[in-house]
């Protein structure tokens, strides 16, 4: 999982009818879907930041379901203010590949949206 976590956030969703769906309290707002949708919400988080970087630091399993904390550090492009935040994407699976991504920004919510929750 830890390998697909990576893979879809750096934009390499594993199925072409994939899905992606944006928070509400993200800098970018849309669905995304197919391999190219999940690109193109990579690539827009990527255009909105400088020296972005995401590391995955809890990863919570259920049998079609993983949740992934992330967290984010960067800084702003255009502004240089320092961006540093926590993320928890949820992710279902469909034989052992990932078939849906949303991140969202409390763990409760990520939790419950695929039905893993506490």
């Amino acid at each position: 999982m830890r390998s697909a976590c990576t893979t879809t956030a750096s934009g390499r969703c594993e199925t072409p009818d994939c899905l992606t769906r944006r928070c509400r309290r993200s800098p970018v707002a849309g669905t995304w879907r197919g391999l190219d949708g999940v690109r193109g919400f990579v690539e827009e988080w990527l255009e909105a930041s400088d020296e972005l970087r995401v590391e995955p630091d809890e990863f919570i399993h259920g049998d079609d379901a993983v949740v992934v904390a992330v967290r984010y550090w960067g800084r702003g492009k255009g502004s240089g203010v320092e961006i540093t935040d926590r993320w928890f994407y949820a992710y279902l699976l469909r034989d052992g590949k990932v078939v849906s991504w949303r991140p969202w920004s409390e763990r409760a919510e990520a939790l419950k949206a695929v039905g893993l929750e506490e």
